[in-house]
């Protein structure tokens, strides 16, 4: 068979060489009706189901708890309470008396709950993997069909999926599954998240690089240079051989950077800070030598066992997060970040277009018993640690003024109720429009920091939904007109003597890191898994040769010639 390369994206660091596993499509157990007539037959046989997959459910989260770790095995906490949630039994139940079978009504609920999830924002459009793996675990146990079970593989190999559900990833054993390549995944999802805590690595390729996959077909995973090679030839593997032992001895190399500080060659400091999305992911604080946590998506650390409105259960979840860093380190807790779309335990209409609507500090605003409720448990955790407030989605300086009587009403009340805080916490705003942008000196002058959000700034810049594949092309970070708004706020920052800080996901992009050190941003956050490459790095930049380059960047006319520009600037470190 001959070979075929394909482009891909890294979701877990690796690389491996091993026959391609294909799975097949899950979903078509949606296909299958059960043709019973009476109601009440209908109505048992989906309580049967339910029973069977609470049983199997628990089975996967003791083993998850068991193999991988308390905070993971809270997924499935989350599933198994959707199962038990009254409004879901009933959401199916009555589809069923009306009549409909009871796949049919399973698949209904499947297929408008992901029409939902599709117009939300990053957190809760990924958990469409979550719906698919409860519903499709009932639907097998509607019709009576076996789940595949991965906890039987034993030989080496790399599973090919359409996507894959967190049940299915918590079942591998990694001694033997040597990779996994997606046409449909996301960093944020729970499948990613496991993999990643397992280290698997995993491989996002477009759908026709996908269906060049076949079953039994020899395959390297080469996350590294963003690579799957199918059916690779005697070079190929030679060569694998040799990036592979360059691989094992660089992550070697890369752990004796964890107690250095960042710097370039000519020893200017960068700080690289690390994002986090799940508690779990500070346990590798330490081992990676951050230098502060520069974003916590605080949207991502409620499972459904964590309830928004007690004020008291978030003040010990901010608590645990600064009692797990140095006293001294700076650590950024983001407030929720939900968009018009909502989440859904607001019950609030859906927007036509979320991403132009009631989301960020729009939301809060309209949700303020959410807002201040948050507000208050972060003030009261922030004698904890050194804390930095950070408010999503602001447009204006009228929200921003806002947004600073919020928190002053807030500390006053705190006093008044003899609350102890830091009356010094550090309050910032995130840069996520062209707006935005263009006001940075005025938020400079009125707020103690700034983080810019290049994923949702570059699809405003370009009016390119970056979920949308047939607008993909457009939503390129690496833009000339991107690389200049970028710098007009770091420039408006440092004018007021404002840290900027870059947090989306350019700030772990080797191609980017240079280009943003050259424009003059000296705060980069991103994954764990980033952080020590990076280092290595930037120590063998310097700052007056990146920031030629980011000149001439700027002068381009597009993202294609920038990162040629940029490639060969690499290519002769």
């Amino acid at each position: 068979m001959s070979k075929t390369t394909i482009d891909g994206r890294e979701l877990v660091r690796g690389i491996a060489i091993s026959k391609a596993w294909v799975l097949e499509e899950n979903q078509s157990v949606f296909e299958t009706r059960l043709n019973l007539e009476a109601v009440d037959t209908r109505i048992e046989r989906f309580q049967f189901a339910l029973h069977e997959t609470q049983i199997e459910l628990m089975k996967i989260r003791n083993y998850t708890e068991d193999r991988i770790g308390k905070q993971q095995a809270a997924i499935f906490d989350a599933h198994m309470m959707v199962i038990d949630d009254p409004v879901f039994v009933q959401a199916i139940e009555s589809r069923i008396q009306s009549g409909i079978d009871p796949v049919e009504a399973l698949d209904d609920w499947r297929k408008s709950s992901q029409t939902k999830l599709s117009h939300m924002n990053d957190y809760l459009k990924v958990r469409s993997a979550d719906v698919d793996d409860i519903t499709i675990r009932i639907a097998r146990h509607l019709v009576g069909t076996r789940t595949f079970d991965a906890t039987q593989v034993d030989e080496e190999i790399i599973f090919v999926a359409e996507k894959l559900t967190p049940s299915f990833i918590a079942s591998l054993n990694p001694e033997f599954v040597k990779g996994i390549i997606v046409a449909e995944a996301s960093p944020f999802s729970h499948a990613t998240m496991l993999a990643q805590a397992m280290g698997i690595p995993l491989m996002q390729v477009d759908r026709p690089g996908f269906s060049r996959i076949k079953h039994g077909a020899s395959v390297i995973i080469d996350t590294e240079a963003s690579l799957v090679i199918v059916n690779p030839d005697a070079d190929n593997i030679r060569a694998f051989e040799i990036r592979r032992d360059a691989y094992l001895k660089s992550l070697e190399t890369l752990q004796s950077l964890k107690d250095k500080d960042t710097r370039t060659q000519d020893n200017v400091a960068i700080n690289l800070m690390m994002n986090v999305n799940e508690l779990s992911a500070l346990k590798h604080y330490e081992e990676v030598g951050a230098e502060g946590i520069g974003l916590v998506r605080s949207e991502f650390l409620f499972n459904g066992d964590k309830d928004l409105s007690k004020e008291e259960t978030q003040v010990d979840l901010y608590r645990s997060i600064l009692k797990s860093v140095p006293e001294n380190d700076s650590v950024t807790i983001r407030m929720l970040d939900y968009g018009g779309d909502k989440q859904m335990m607001l019950d609030d209409e859906v927007e036509n277009n979320p991403f132009l609507g009631t989301r960020g500090m729009r939301y809060l605003f309209k949700h303020i018993d959410l807002l201040l409720t948050q507000l208050r448990a972060l003030f009261r955790a922030s004698m904890q640690g050194n804390l930095q407030i950070l408010f999503p989605f602001v447009t204006t300086v009228d929200e921003l003024k806002d947004i600073l009587r919020i928190v002053d009403q807030v500390k006053t009340e705190l006093k008044e109720e003899a609350h102890p805080f830091d009356d010094d916490v550090k309050i910032g705003v995130m840069i996520e429009t062209p707006g935005a942008a263009l006001m940075a000196g005025e938020f400079s002058d009125m707020c103690d920091f700034l983080s810019v959000g290049t994923n949702d700034l570059a699809q405003y810049m370009f009016a390119a939904d970056r979920t949308n594949a047939n607008v993909a092309k457009y939503n390129d970070a690496a833009n000339p007109a991107m690389l200049k708004i970028i710098k007009h706020v770091v420039e408006q920052g440092k004018n007021a003597d404002t840290p900027v800080c870059v947090c989306g996901d350019i700030a772990r992009d080797a191609l980017m890191i240079p280009l943003l050190i050259g424009l003059g941003v000296r705060n980069l956050s991103m994954d764990h898994t980033h952080i020590l490459k990076s280092r290595q790095q930037i120590s063998r930049l310097s700052v007056t040769s990146v920031e030629k380059l980011a000149q001439h960047a700027v002068e381009c006319t597009g993202g294609e010639q920038v990162r040629l520009l940029v490639k060969d600037f690499i290519n002769h470190l």
